[in-house]
């Protein structure tokens, strides 16, 4: 996104929500102006737009960025249709069926976050020895918890970008080396 494109949301902001934007100093509109065209530069601007108009149709107080990105994240888990957690609850069942000969082609056939939960080929020929019942009983509760889980872990990772994982490496790296001084 532009400044331009920016300033055109923010002006749909205050047009939405005049009471609030009424008490902002010029300044404190820079300010908001800068950290959204901070924090949206790498969006496109359509998205970010279709978010706004949801989000404004349905919150009765202006979004907050996080607000804005989550609808965003939203947005793009259904566009590439990710699985719902019965979906995916049947893939691991069917790879639990299938991995007794074939486990580790089962293993890599698996969804992304299945691999996660998983963890292995080796836990999968684990689980694909338990009965259906026990499967059932046992894991699918754990199933239902991790799962989401490891979707928020996965949307987080998203939001890393290179420079902050190089600052976080050079950080642990002086911690490790000051904790063997």
């Amino acid at each position: 996104m532009t400044k331009n494109d920016v300033l055109t949301m923010l002006a749909v902001l205050q047009t939405a929500y005049p009471y609030f934007y009424s008490k902002k100093s010029d300044e404190e509109m820079l300010a908001i102006a800068q950290i959204w065209e901070k924090k949206f530069a790498n969006d496109d601007v359509r998205i970010v737009t279709l978010a706004l108009d949801k989000i404004i149709e349905c919150e009765e107080y202006p979004p907050s960025i996080a607000t804005v990105k989550n609808y965003i994240s939203r947005l793009e888990q259904y566009a590439t249709n990710s699985d719902t957690l019965v979906e995916l609850w049947d893939k691991f069942m069917y790879a639990c069926a299938n991995s007794s000969e074939y486990s580790e082609d089962a293993f890599h056939n698996m969804p992304q976050i299945l691999k996660m939960f998983v963890g292995s080929n080796r836990q999968l020929r684990r689980y694909a020895k338990m009965s259906e019942i026990d499967l059932e009983r046992y894991v699918r509760s754990e199933f239902s918890k991790e799962i989401p889980t490891l979707r928020e872990r996965e949307n987080f990772e998203r939001t890393i970008t290179p420079e902050i994982k190089a600052i976080m490496a050079e950080t642990a790296n002086n911690k490790l080396t000051q904790s063997n001084t």
